[in-house]
């Protein structure tokens, strides 16, 4: 009696703020009778007859708006309709996505194992250590693609059709959540599919959703505050129309009339959330169900399942006293207390009201009757009678219950309240005694407590079983009992695999050849090996000597190292026209993710220099590059950037990265060895199946090919040592792309912070200008880019750079955005787009 009451007085405030206009807490009394198909309302007393609550009858100014607690639920769901909007979808999918609890999703995760995909862990282990041809190489955690999910066309089960049924706090948001799980999913940045069949990539507190929807649902709660919460609750998530509302106002489950209720309909999932739940006799009116009678609850929630259906049993089981800790047994002194309170009961109170009107009316009828309080039954007796009756249970699982001071307060409280209801019922000794105990142990809470959750012995628990598609079927399970949940812990994936080999058969000169294993497994990335001509790096290799960048590099790297993450400027003089100067940078990363080395990178950092660098590209034969990468990977038309170089010395371990992804197989980036003073291999590739495993493989650079990397081709340095022999591995870098729409982005973020800054309108005019399908363009007949003219995109940039210009030498947001004062670009009228670059610049 007294928990109806709390509840009454806590849920109807917040139905009030929710659904505005809400104004009045008047009584709606109703039977379950009345809510065959879902057509509840409000009963009215028949002509000449009396309800309990006549004599306080006020009355009702006939203009005044319609009380909603008043309607009923077809009433009450249009009105909430025409009152208030669902939740905008991007703040919804964020907020369903957080109410998923653990104990949500350890329920998604046995239907998906158990139901849904039952093979497909062990379908995937079976395959563990192993590739696509069943040898073992490589990690011993390999999966590969199997039981991951396609980013495109994922899988998604369903509960079906659902039936939840309630006495507790519900599960409407995550059903919610269950509706709107694909365009949750979707919305999510950080993961566009949802969790792998095998689950390998879920745990607590990972990023992955489970692919499970709904289709329908039926909502049945044991009152109308609660019917009608489950209803604002749905069209604050949407879901309001997708699901039906029923109440069972008796809240005793064993004579709801099932048949009136359902008819011939059944369910594929019925979630009974607290359904076994013990109330105190007189809670309620008549609902109480002796505990001894709740096998025949289950019994009923059975014939309501469709064969092959799934029934979840969700609720509490009372804690049990755990000696020697002093929060349990504290916890277990105060429900004694409860009961010893709620054991002096009342066996009839006439009408007590359910909207605020506590006060009992003289002459009604109290008895002492000294019973004592029932309480939850353990999982174990619902484990066993779920199992005894006929169903297969996949899953039994206890989760442990928390408790904070403020909830021993509020129990303590609840025992007052009820020594105070019966007050002059006792004599004052005992009612003395009682909130004597009572004081200590608010007293002790205060002693032994602080503000956090602590585990005092309790229990909740689901136990998931399935109705056998067979009648009579024999029962199977593989849970003896209960257990409880342990907290599921994130895939221990390697990133260390053996190395294993990589198939490199013989090449010629423009030939294309994707990255394979030497067991015949395909490289998932975009990489590959294109040959080429000797020409091509000596070219590149005498070209940069002439500059003098080749003396710089080794000087720079073996004599002064720039410090980590730091860029320097160089003003060089063209090789091919004398008086004409351009800009180079040097720049040393920092070393990301754990890697180390001394890797620097040597770039053209300015158009001029980018422009020469292409004309060295023609003359060495880039030409046969971009016919073989086109032709083999079915491009309308490509672009060269210039050259860039890399040079290292000693890498303990690699930056493991990709250039690209996303860019639809369009961005690449060619590297073509120009020097290596050892015979070890000078690159790592890595193949990174669906949860992280990784397989290694190393590339041994020779000068009849280059690599092109591109979407997904996760690479690294190998590891090397050359400073005892004063060696530098120098490579050269050339990036390449179709320039449309998906790989524009990808190409100008790439490395917006050097040239060319990420300039979008630049980089575009670009497209197309060195080979196309047609053979019409090549970098030997370059006409140049399009039309470009470049401005400042910094206000006041003249009196910014400096009297000299300094500023433009120096890695700042001047050299980044003052583009014209700092002639980074070259404007048009000395470009001359569309005019051959031999006749512009020569070679």
């Amino acid at each position: 009696m007294m928990n109806q009451i709390i509840l009454t007085a806590t849920l109807l405030p917040a139905m009030v703020a929710l659904a505005e206009p809400i104004t009045q807490y008047a009584p709606a009394a109703l039977s379950s009778d009345q809510c065959i198909n879902g057509n509840c309302g409000a009963s009215l007393p028949e002509e000449g007859s009396k309800n309990a609550l006549e004599e306080d009858a006020v009355d009702v100014d006939a203009d005044a708006p319609p009380d909603p607690l008043a309607m009923n639920l077809p009433d009450f769901k249009a009105h909430i309709k025409q009152t208030m909007e669902p939740i905008p979808s991007d703040a919804l999918y964020e907020i369903l996505e957080d109410s998923i609890g653990v104990m949500n999703k350890h329920i998604e995760r046995s239907y998906i194992s158990n139901i849904a995909f039952p093979s497909a862990l062990e379908d995937t282990m079976a395959k563990s250590g192993n590739y696509s041809d069943g040898t073992t190489a490589g990690s011993p955690s390999w999966v590969g693609d199997e039981g991951a999910q396609n980013a495109t066309r994922p899988l998604y089960a369903s509960f079906g059709s659902v039936l939840h049924m309630s006495s507790g706090d519900g599960l409407m948001s995550w059903l919610a959540s269950l509706f709107h799980r694909k365009s949750i999913v979707d919305s999510n940045e950080d993961v566009n599919r949802p969790c792998r069949m095998d689950l390998l990539d879920d745990w607590d507190v990972g990023e992955c959703l489970v692919g499970l929807t709904i289709e329908d649902y039926t909502s049945i709660r044991t009152s109308m505050d609660a019917t009608r919460m489950d209803m604002v609750n749905a069209i604050k998530y949407d879901v309001l129309d997708r699901g039906e509302f029923l109440v069972h106002e008796n809240g005793n489950w064993i004579d709801m009339d099932i048949d009136a209720m359902f008819g011939d309909k059944k369910f594929d999932t019925i979630f009974a959330d607290s359904v076994l739940g013990a109330f105190d006799d007189g809670d309620d009116g008549n609902a109480a169900i002796p505990m001894h009678d709740m096998d025949l609850v289950i019994e009923r929630l059975i014939k309501l399942l469709k064969p092959g259906g799934t029934l979840y049993m969700i609720g509490k089981q009372r804690h049990a006293r755990i000696e020697g800790d002093a929060i349990s047994v504290l916890h277990s002194d105060i429900v004694h207390m409860l009961d010893a309170a709620k054991s002096v009961s009342i066996s009839s109170v006439i009408d007590f009201c359910l909207f605020g009107c506590q006060q009992l009316t003289q002459g009604t009828n109290l008895q002492l009757t000294r019973e004592t309080p029932k309480h939850d039954l353990p999982a174990t007796w619902v484990h066993r009678t779920t199992k005894r009756l006929g169903l297969n249970i996949f899953s039994s699982t206890l989760f442990p219950t928390y408790h904070t001071q403020y909830d021993m307060f509020s129990l303590i409280e609840e025992a007052k309240e009820w020594v105070e209801f019966l007050k002059g019922e006792f004599d004052r000794k005992t009612e003395e005694s009682f909130l004597s105990v009572l004081d200590s142990l608010n007293a002790r809470v205060e002693q032994v407590m602080d503000g956090e959750e602590v585990f005092t012995g309790g229990y909740d628990y689901v136990i998931a079983a399935e109705f056998p598609l067979i009648p009579d079927a024999p029962v199977t399970t593989a849970f003896p009992r209960p257990i409880e949940y342990k907290g599921k812990r994130k895939y221990d994936k390697d990133h260390d695999p053996w190395v294993e080999k990589l198939a490199m058969p013989p090449i010629e000169p423009g030939e294309f050849q994707f990255y394979k294993w030497a067991n015949g497994d395909a490289y998932d990335g975009v990489s590959a090996r294109i040959g080429i001509e000797a020409k091509l790096a000596d070219t590149i290799r005498d070209y940069i000597k002439e500059l003098g960048i080749w003396d710089l590099i080794i000087d720079t790297i073996t004599g002064d190292p720039m410090p980590k993450n730091s860029t320097r400027f160089y003003n060089i003089e063209s090789i091919y026209e004398k008086g004409k100067n351009f800009t180079w940078s040097a720049k040393r990363p920092d070393n990301f993710y754990g890697s180390d080395s001394d890797m620097h990178w040597f770039d053209v950092a300015d158009e001029a220099a980018h422009e020469e660098s292409l004309r060295v590209l023609a003359k060495g034969g880039f030409d046969q590059v971009l016919q073989a990468a086109g032709k083999a990977l079915g491009l309308d038309h490509l672009v060269s950037f210039g050259i860039g170089i890399l040079a290292v010395t000693k890498a303990d371990k690699g930056y493991v990265h990709v250039d690209f992804s996303n860019s639809k197989k369009r961005a690449f980036n060619f590297l073509i060895n120009l020097q290596t003073p050892g015979q070890d291999p000078e690159l790592t590739v890595i193949e990174e199946d669906d949860i992280g495993n990784r397989r290694r493989g190393q590339v041994k650079y020779a000068p009849e090919f280059g690599v092109l990397n591109g979407d997904d081709a996760m690479h690294a340095t190998n590891e090397c040592n050359h400073r005892e022999n004063g060696g530098v591995r120098i490579t050269a870098s050339i990036f390449i792309a179709e320039l449309v729409e998906e790989s524009l982005y990808q190409v100008a973020t790439h490395d917006k912070y050097y040239f060319p800054f990420g300039n979008m309108d630049w980089i575009w005019a670009q497209r197309g200008r060195h080979w196309n399908k047609e053979g019409t363009v090549s970098l030997v007949e370059d006409k140049g880019r399009n039309h470009f003219e470049p401005h400042d995109e910094m206000d006041g940039c003249e009196e910014k750079v400096g009297d000299n210009n300094e500023k433009c030498l120096v890695h700042g947001a001047e050299r980044m955005l003052c583009y014209k004062t700092c002639g980074a670009f070259i404007a048009d009228e000395v470009y001359q787009p569309g005019e051959q670059r031999r006749s512009i610049f020569g070679w």
